[in-house]
């Protein structure tokens, strides 16, 4: 049954403090005023051209392991990446095995076989078919640092008509073991690019970036960065929460008092700012120490509920998802702070990400998880409170003011422990 998502409401945040530790900004500029002197807004799209893409030296560790433990990680996951079907005939064991190699459109596996004598080899899924048989192995080279493997792989290696996307470039790298970790290294991708260029608007011309992954820029989950404060210089880090980051999935940016929709193009050679028909408030600042926005969706009845409910006591907004394995080892963790400090005064609210299906109400009930869950069908209260990356935890105070944001339960649980009266509420 398809539960509708109901309108997320955002209001303007007004008043300023401390944050998630981000550069020191200033808060989203308020709605112009009328005034005879200022330049009505442009009738139609506006198309800004960007320069050519730059590699960015980010890198993030892959999920690696033996082949059984693979096959046991990727079953919740389901339609989210291409398992892998056939082994190549020739691997030296011990064999490990990885995912998150996202290309066109889709999330591929991948083998490292190997060892220090023999030398080290990358098997990947390039064309997406699961079968790595028909895959050459790309040796790792060490030159003056870690070994790496440098894949640039042509569209007809992926499976498509030659001259139909562009050659994406993926840097794999070995390193030593992360903690914790029982494999005897790990495995590191980077495959970021960004491109630069400048939007001349009436008030002012703004710098901006578009950054993307292999090569793609249009997708909803995607960034671009605007010098908001016109300070010359982007915030190219990865705080989610800076005020000159913007998803494609917000879909809109304020700049110069006026609000525009977004448009990128899928390999970023432009950006697009239409003008608004119609103006729309600013985004919230959702950094610690402003108001929490507020919040209407759907529970797993189809009851529409609110945030204000539950103003006057903590609240947790628990941003989740069934297939996702943080999200998993947490439940149970999250279960006992819900019996533990309910009584004290906490509430956790759940935020599922997505449609409510079958795999949702399981996993609510297999958890035991009897706190309100919410709908997030089309990620509207993940845009509004800027998450892009799951788990995430939002703490809320009596007052509705943002206390926390963080990304590991045990934080939470930490906060929690502290502020909460140290008796039940009576």
């Amino acid at each position: 049954m398809r539960v509708a998502t109901l309108a997320v409401l955002a209001l303007a945040a007004c008043n300023s403090g401390g944050g998630y530790s981000p550069p020191e900004t200033t808060p989203a500029p308020a709605l112009p005023t009328k005034s005879a002197e200022r330049a009505p807004p442009p009738r139609g799209p506006a198309e800004f051209k960007t320069d050519a893409p730059q590699r960015l030296d980010r890198f993030a560790a892959l999920p690696l392991s033996s082949e059984e433990k693979y096959r046991e990680t990727i079953i919740p996951l389901k339609d989210r990446l291409v398992p892998i079907r056939v082994k190549p005939a020739d691997l030296r064991q011990p064999a490990l095995y990885g995912f998150n190699v996202v290309l066109d459109g889709s999330n591929r596996s991948f083998i490292v076989d190997g060892d220090e004598q023999l030398g080290y080899r990358l098997f990947v899924d390039l064309d997406g078919d699961g079968d790595l048989q028909e895959e050459r192995p790309r040796h790792f080279v060490a030159d003056n640092g870690p070994p790496t493997v440098v894949l640039e792989p042509d569209p007809a290696e992926r499976g498509l008509d030659p001259g139909t996307a562009p050659a994406p470039v993926i840097v794999f790298e070995l390193r030593a073991p992360r903690p914790k970790d029982s494999t005897p290294f790990s495995v590191w991708k980077s495959d970021q690019t960004l491109r630069r260029g400048v939007a001349k608007l009436e008030d002012r011309e703004y710098a901006f970036a578009l950054l993307g992954d292999i090569g793609v820029y249009g997708r909803d989950y995607q960034v671009v960065v605007f010098d908001v404060d016109g300070d010359g210089q982007l915030d190219l880090t990865e705080d989610p929460l800076s005020p000159e980051r913007y998803t494609l999935r917000e879909r809109y940016v304020h700049l110069g008092g006026r609000g525009y929709e977004l448009g990128v193009a899928s390999d970023g050679s432009t950006l697009t700012l239409t003008p608004l028909a119609e103006e729309r408030p600013p985004r919230p600042d959702v950094r610690s120490s402003f108001p929490a926005p507020p919040l209407r969706l759907p529970d797993f009845t189809g009851q529409a509920r609110e945030l204000a409910e539950f103003r006057g006591k903590w609240v947790v907004l628990d941003f989740w998802a069934p297939w996702c394995q943080p999200c998993v080892r947490a439940a149970p963790e999250l279960t006992r702070a819900q019996r533990e400090l309910g009584p004290r005064g906490l509430e956790i609210i759940g935020v599922h990400d997505g449609e409510l299906d079958e795999a949702a109400r399981n996993f609510v009930r297999d958890h035991a998880m009897s706190w309100s869950q919410l709908i997030d069908a089309d990620k509207a209260a993940q845009s509004l409170y800027r998450v892009d990356a799951l788990p995430a935890y939002v703490l809320i105070d009596p007052a509705g003011t943002i206390v926390a944001r963080e990304s590991a339960w045990s934080s939470v649980r930490a906060v929690l422990d502290k502020r909460l009266p140290s008796q039940p509420r009576g």
